[in-house]
């Protein structure tokens, strides 16, 4: 038995429209209080935040890449892949912080800074 669409079913159906794909989702916003010098771990941050932009001095430095506002919580730039996290190539557009952290030798955070960019 086949359905045939009348007229104003047909028109209903252009009126409103048929989704083709579903709306892209805002990148995760993070809000930074979990860093605690002293005690955040290395291990805390990469769960929270995931690869860095960069690390130095065998992963003592790591930096991360956000664009955002403190009070809105920041979208984390440039996350690269593992290999990726050595050579800090990555792109500055669209980055408003640089997200400091210095880790001791047992990877906790001794101290951190957020600096603003230009």
């Amino acid at each position: 038995m086949k359905t045939l669409l009348t007229l104003p079913s047909l028109i209903a159906v252009l009126v409103t429209g048929v989704p083709t794909s579903s709306p892209a989702k805002d990148p995760p916003r993070q809000k930074l209080q979990f860093l605690v010098d002293g005690r955040t771990t290395r291990a805390m941050v990469w769960e929270a935040l995931g690869n860095p932009s960069a690390r130095y001095e065998r992963d003592r430095i790591q930096t991360y890449r956000l664009a955002g506002k403190e009070q809105d919580g920041f979208i984390i730039r440039d996350q690269p892949s593992e290999h990726q996290c050595r050579a800090p190539h990555l792109s500055w557009g669209g980055t408003s912080h640089s997200l400091v952290l210095v880790f001791d030798a047992a990877g906790t955070l001794r101290r951190h800074s957020l600096v603003k960019v230009n």
